[in-house]
């Protein structure tokens, strides 16, 4: 067990660098930190302190030791994780409701956020400027999570509408599909790391998993008995 959070725990992801002596986890907490844990023994490195607000996700790059974090009070950061520390991250803002959740895109210096606000925003995660890039609009309902492509520009959101959207970074016009079929909110997506598949998790107790070719029907659906899905992923080997 993950002990050392004083409020409910929203997310855990685990660093895709590393092996297993220097791998890392991070965990976002309703008690306003992000804590970076040991992938090896399980034991807490540091807390990162200083949102407002419910850090309600935190989620590593792929290949560099930094990571985003996503809060209530509006925000997101980047954070160089050898600082061990919110004071000296980059700060973007542009939302005018709660971050949900943040993701790094592939193939660019770039952070994706999703907002209760109903939007998607690209934020430049070098630092060159702290205000959002272009803003992604068409969901009907707040936004609960975001989702990167691994090899590629592309995006997947979800949201209380009970859609999934996928979105090309490139540009503030291109949605490229609407996941339909849930019949409630839309917890959580997650990108294969092969770039084939999408998977979406929903408060109607089913997991879908999507073909991001054929993409009208999902492959699978499984049933969760009576029990809302809020968390979905795939494994790192998969």
């Amino acid at each position: 067990q993950l002990k050392g959070h004083t409020d409910g725990v929203w997310s855990l992801t685990s660093s895709s660098w590393g092996g297993r002596g220097d791998g890392l986890l991070v965990s976002a907490s309703a008690d306003k930190s992000a804590k970076v844990w040991s992938a090896a023994n399980y034991q807490e490195l540091f807390t990162l302190n200083g949102h407002k607000g419910s850090v309600n996700s935190a989620k590593f790059h792929r290949t560099e030791r930094i990571l985003c974090t996503a809060s209530g009070d509006r925000s997101c950061c980047g954070v160089d994780v050898r600082r061990q520390s919110l004071k000296a991250s980059l700060t973007l803002w542009g939302h005018s409701d709660v971050v949900s959740s943040a993701a790094w895109i592939a193939l660019s210096d770039s952070i994706a956020t999703s907002s209760w606000d109903k939007t998607v925003k690209i934020f430049d995660a070098s630092g060159a400027s702290s205000k959002p890039l272009r803003t992604l609009m068409g969901h009907d309902g707040p936004l609960t999570s975001i989702a990167g492509s691994p090899d590629s520009h592309l995006l997947l959101s979800s949201s209380r509408d009970c859609t999934a959207r996928l979105w090309d970074a490139r540009s503030s016009s291109h949605l490229v599909h609407v996941f339909q079929g849930h019949s409630n909110t839309v917890t959580s997506v997650q990108l294969s790391h092969d770039g084939n598949l999408a998977v979406t998790a929903s408060d109607d107790c089913t997991v879908r998993l999507w073909d991001l070719k054929a993409r009208q029907t999902p492959l699978m659906m499984v049933k969760c008995g009576r029990n809302s899905v809020k968390s979905i992923s795939f494994a790192q080997r998969s």
